[in-house]
């Protein structure tokens, strides 16, 4: 397999996806199968191999410093506002400090009454299991009768 030319651009296809740039033997065509993240090829050819997704893993760790530094450039130097504190929710949403999702009390209400009531119907149908229930009430269930009482 001849190494991809460097200068030309990367096949996109209509999804906006990076296509593999191993040619088939068979037909001498392009291969049209989206290339794995961080490779140029697809998995079938050679995009799979133990050593291929280390190689990917390493070209991707390799690019997480310089993109910090870039955002943390914009960061600085974005003339707007919005672009300063969309480059800072960047940096702290790829360093864990994702924001969390604002929650409205009436709604957070209605999950926990509803929760609750769930689990109340679950333990009296777990209460109730082999009883009787009568009128709301649940009573003992009775007893099989056998001949050895008599």
């Amino acid at each position: 397999m001849e190494p991809p030319d460097l200068l030309e651009p990367p096949r996109i296809d209509e999804q906006n996806r990076r296509l593999c740039h191993a040619t088939s033997k068979r037909t001498g065509e392009p291969c049209n199968a989206p290339a794995m993240h961080g490779m140029d090829v697809c998995r079938i050819h050679g995009g799979s191999a133990p050593q291929a997704r280390r190689s990917a893993r390493q070209r991707l760790l390799d690019l997480v410093d310089p993109a910090i530094a870039t955002l943390a450039r914009e960061m600085e130097q974005a003339e707007s506002s919005s672009d300063r504190q969309r480059a800072a929710n960047s940096i702290l949403d790829r360093a864990g400090y994702a924001r969390l999702p604002k929650i409205d009390e009436d709604e957070a209400r209605d999950i926990l009454v509803q929760r609750l009531i769930e689990l109340r119907d679950a333990r009296v149908s777990r209460a109730t299991r082999g009883a009787n229930v009568i009128e709301g009430a649940v009573t003992e269930p009775r007893k099989a009768h056998s001949r050895e009482t008599e």
